[in-house]
């Protein structure tokens, strides 16, 4: 009797995977580049209080610049015509969906890791950094003091799963008028 038994096929369940959140994070996105792209960067000019007729002191700002070179990222999913011509479940989409988001998955991997880059791979954000820790609720409003200070703004946090359940877990203020800092989704 099996053979008379009838089987539904639905459509492919697609892989999980982490939430992107470069994007969702302000970052800037440059596509459909030929070639190297040089980004000047403006140093800050130091700057000092003279006497009316004294001649100025230099100011030291330099311009300098960051190259950007081509890498390339790539994926090969080796499928069968015949598959393709006898798709009933959406076999053609499931795949092309997967093949871009396997690519931005590991292109959000590599930029927020702390990897070395090379020829091949451009290097982490977090590469040759120094971790500071941030276990309490002070120390988190000191980082974002030095982030002010030194003039970064549209601060935001992209945070692990284990650190937003840390984060969760801080609380402000005095003990008997104590907050969460972290609740619906925002810190602080």
């Amino acid at each position: 009797g099996d053979d008379t038994v009838a089987t539904d096929v639905f459509n492919i369940l697609d892989p999980w995977r982490s939430n992107l959140v470069l994007a969702q994070a302000g970052a800037k996105v440059l596509d459909n580049l030929v070639g190297d792209v040089k980004i000047p960067i403006l140093g800050a000019s130091n700057v000092g209080w003279e006497g009316e007729n004294d001649e100025a002191a230099d100011g030291s700002g330099a311009i300098t610049s960051v190259t950007l070179k081509p890498k390339r990222l790539s994926c090969f999913i080796d499928v069968s015509r015949a598959l393709i011509m006898q798709d009933s479940c959406g076999v053609e989409d499931a795949i092309r969906r997967d093949i871009v988001e396997a690519i931005a998955h590991k292109f959000q991997a590599t930029i927020l890791g702390d990897g070395v880059g090379d020829a091949t791979q451009p290097s982490g954000l977090f590469h040759g950094l120094v971790d500071k820790a941030a276990t309490d609720f002070d120390s988190m409003a000191a980082i974002e003091a030095d982030l002010e200070t030194a003039n970064v703004s549209n601060i935001c946090y992209i945070a692990s799963p284990k650190a937003r359940a840390e984060m969760r877990a801080m609380t402000k203020g005095a003990k008997n008028n104590a907050v969460v800092a972290y609740a619906n989704g925002e810190f602080d």
